[in-house]
């Protein structure tokens, strides 16, 4: 089990070429992780607050430039 999570570390962090962009993935996946949980209990929080609560990842996420952190596709099918 230890080493699946080493592995699974290493290719998550793989393509990082500056320390800033494993803080931006690490930060990104909170984000995802924060709005996978606002999604699933959207009957718990309200639709006013569950779309605030939406926005404020979005900017998170524009703002802080996280989506430079993780590699294009460059394979188009």
């Amino acid at each position: 089990m230890k080493e699946l999570l080493k592995s699974a570390i290493n290719e998550a962090f793989e393509g990082c070429s500056q320390p800033i962009d494993v803080i931006k993935r690490i930060v990104g996946a909170v984000i995802a992780i924060s709005f996978l949980i606002i999604c699933c209990s959207v009957d718990g929080l309200g639709i006013g607050k569950t779309i605030c609560c939406l926005i404020v990842c979005v900017l998170l996420w524009t703002v802080l430039g996280i989506s430079s952190a993780f590699p294009k596709d460059e394979e188009e099918k």
